[in-house]
């Protein structure tokens, strides 16, 4: 039965996405392009309506599988609903950032809002003694892990495929950790069967785009995952481990950022502006920049994400290892942009 929704989901996404690329006339009405600049490696408009078609055919199908099994179409608890409270903020700045545009600020303020309807309903990274500081740095988890999938989502394919990796692992764990019911299962498998329809029509050479209101999305997702999970640990160690699941897009932002700081020359105040301006820092602007092409660096990226979530499930099965698991992907992270950083400086096409 999950199998048939899940084919079900493929296929209603795959005939919106059809109509949708060839209906000219709502797209020039919408406008929901993503233009080319001196950021961006593609060279033509191409529809950034990615995020809210997954939204949209996701709860379509769930809609008419809780019709046909004669479940509430509405029913929530209260749990559930501060969940879509929660995802509401996020989907409701990330589209005005998708329609209109807005600044890194504004998007942080309906991201805050989100993480604290969620803070507040109970979701903590507890690591600390301190109340106060376990909410400063779920918050600062929350921010991070939201805003690397939209930062990683700069060439064709990648940040897709990386949270297609993401669900299957989600997915695989909860056979051993009991992450959620069975009823939020069918919810799991409708979302990936419309992400697999979106990937098919995001692989290199995309003809559509995520948008902001996908990539945060994804990014949101994976943040309620990881502080979720979070509280069937304990110690300290454990928790920190889930980083592990993450690990590409998180330490990517977390390594950039840290760049950005150190290199900008002013004040303090300053610095903190700078880690949130956008530039071509990013592991797959390295790859680019090295002479791969985007099909090359996106599966490079992709693989190698692939292969610290094989790591990453090695805690999961033996209920050990937590944190020599951490520790390994985070060097096996470092080292991996190190190589391409040195790689790019001996073909003299220093960026930095």
């Amino acid at each position: 039965m999950l199998f048939i929704y899940f084919l079900i989901s493929i296929l209603v996404t795959t005939c919106m996405f059809r109509f949708l690329i060839n209906s000219d006339s709502v797209n020039h009405y919408l406008d929901l392009y993503d233009y080319p600049n001196n950021r961006k490696i593609h060279d033509k408009k191409i529809l950034k309506i990615g995020g809210i078609v997954i939204l949209f055919c996701w709860l379509l199908v769930l809609f008419v599988y809780r019709l046909l099994n004669q479940e509430h179409i509405l029913g929530i608890n209260a749990a559930e609903l501060d969940l879509i409270m929660s995802g509401s903020f996020i989907f409701l700045g990330a589209i005005l950032d998708d329609i209109v545009g807005i600044n890194a600020p504004k998007k942080l303020f309906f991201q805050l809002i989100s993480i604290f309807i969620l803070i507040n309903s109970g979701y903590l990274f507890d690591l600390f003694n301190s109340y106060l500081l376990n909410i400063i740095v779920t918050t600062c988890l929350f921010i991070l892990i939201i805003n690397s999938m939209n930062l990683i989502d700069g060439i064709d394919g990648l940040s897709s495929s990386l949270f297609f990796l993401f669900s299957l692992f989600v997915i695989l764990s909860n056979n051993y950790l009991d992450i959620f019911s069975s009823k939020y299962l069918i919810i799991c498998v409708i979302f990936l069967g419309s992400l697999l329809a979106f990937i098919i029509f995001n692989f290199p050479p995309a003809t559509v785009f995520l948008g902001d209101t996908g990539s945060q999305l994804l990014g949101w997702l994976a943040a309620v995952f990881v502080i979720q999970v979070s509280s069937n640990f304990i110690l300290f160690s454990q928790k920190i481990y889930l980083l592990s699941v993450i690990s590409l897009p998180f330490y990517d932002v977390f390594f950039v950022m840290i760049k950005r700081y150190l290199h900008f020359k002013g004040n303090l105040f300053g610095k903190i502006i700078n880690i949130v301006k956008p530039d071509q820092n990013h592991i797959h602007h390295l790859l680019l920049f090295v002479g791969y092409s985007p099909l090359k660096s996106m599966l490079i990226i992709t693989l190698f994400y692939l292969f610290c979530l094989c790591l990453s499930i090695i805690p999961i099965l033996f209920k050990s290892f937590y944190l020599t698991t951490f520790v390994i992907v985070l060097v096996l992270n470092i080292s991996f942009r190190l190589f391409f950083e040195r790689k790019l400086k001996l073909t003299n096409n220093q960026v930095y």
